[in-house]
């Protein structure tokens, strides 16, 4: 019985060693398709690592562009305030002219109505002198 009790022990023995053998070798298939894997993702690692490099290089061209026009553009609202102040003073000056010509033309129409009197006055002599002579 020894005899059969060892060769049972060896045969569980040997199927212990071809179970490992096989695991080993499906380990081995599986550890070359993780292996591929990785390459695969590294050098789309690498691929997006450029991605967003260029990216972060876009973004800062961007950022001092934007810095730029903020600047031009406050430079131009301060151009524009000054225009508008200016012009403020421009019109209350025109409206100051303008006052000013409708006081002469108030005073012209009444220089006007006292030349009508006057004219009126002058053909009232003028017309009772050549009723006389006449």
């Amino acid at each position: 019985m020894s005899e059969q009790n060892g060769a049972s022990r060896i045969d569980r023995i040997e199927r212990a060693l071809d179970l490992l053998i096989d695991d080993h070798v499906q380990f081995r298939e599986e550890h070359k398709l993780l292996l591929a894997a990785q390459v695969v993702l590294t050098d789309r690692l690498d691929r997006l690592t450029l991605r967003v490099d260029k990216l972060a290089e876009q973004g800062a061209r961007t950022d001092e562009r934007l810095e730029k026009l903020g600047a031009r553009t406050d430079e131009r609202l301060k151009e524009l305030a000054a225009l508008g102040a200016r012009t403020d003073e421009r019109l209350k000056e025109l409206a100051a002219l303008g006052a000013r010509t409708d006081e002469r033309l108030k005073e012209l129409a009444a220089l006007g109505g006292r030349t009508d009197e006057r004219l009126n006055a002058l053909i009232t002599v003028v017309d009772g002198l050549v009723r006389k002579q006449s």
